[in-house]
């Protein structure tokens, strides 16, 4: 359930962390952050426990898989949940990219260490230590030792080559991030203007967004219409 918490309780929750100009927050009891890769791992633990197999491979098409092609095992049916990575396949990339039904954005984040760190540096004024993910347009989250500050919003990229590029220098993404920081958790912001905290690493993804509708947006889930070839039935 969802309940809102007053900026006082708010700031008794967060250890007496101020926060001005907050007037209060959604909390979602009894919420967690979910660790992708993590969680990632273990459904694919889970389904090899029930039977499955995993193969790693380059696809060219989704055609490809149901012809069998270079002595590959031919499918009878193909789930396409490829994120940003419909953009590779032919079939995906003409029914949903170049139909405009889907965007695509890239966001960095930046790492740090939850906690005073070996010279001091880390999330932490007062002995304060996140332990609550806080989301209002960026998020600051705790996961595990690490605390976690995202992200940017890349839009205007021209070409596949601009999505897939690595990481800016954590200090650059950082600097982006800095304001949103000083709104969702004073604490972040302290050492940042000190200098006293250097950022462990930047990392970056790129989303998939559907196009907006009235009813906003929504998941895309279908038949791909794209004409695959027929493939002859044995009979044998």
């Amino acid at each position: 359930p969802m309940t809102w918490v007053g900026a006082g309780a708010l700031e008794a929750e967060l250890g007496g962390v101020r926060l001005p100009g907050c007037e209060g927050a959604a909390a979602i009891t009894g919420g967690c952050v979910l660790d992708t890769k993590a969680y990632l791992r273990g459904l694919a633990l889970a389904c090899q426990d029930l039977g499955a197999a995993w193969s790693v491979r380059k696809v060219a098409s989704v055609a490809s898989l149901i012809r069998g092609d270079a002595d590959e095992e031919a499918f009878d049916a193909v789930v396409v949940t490829a994120g940003a990575g419909v953009r590779s396949l032919p079939e995906t990339r003409e029914a949903l990219v170049e139909a405009g039904l889907v965007s695509f954005s890239r966001g960095q984040s930046v790492e740090f260490r939850n906690g005073p760190g070996g010279s001091g540096a880390g999330c932490v004024r007062a002995g304060v230590k996140l332990e609550s993910a806080l989301l209002c347009g960026e998020y600051v989250v705790p996961v595990g030792e690490k605390v976690v500050l995202g992200a940017t919003h890349e839009q205007s990229l021209e070409n596949d080559a601009d999505l897939d590029a690595p990481p800016l220098d954590p200090a650059l993404v950082l600097k982006e991030l800095e304001s949103a920081a000083a709104a969702l958790w004073p604490p972040l912001l302290d050492p940042l203007l000190q200098g006293d905290w250097p950022a462990l690493r930047a990392t970056v993804g790129v989303r998939v967004m559907p196009r907006r509708s009235h009813l906003g947006k929504l998941p895309l889930v279908g038949r791909l219409r794209a004409s695959l070839p027929a493939v002859p039935l044995s009979t044998a």
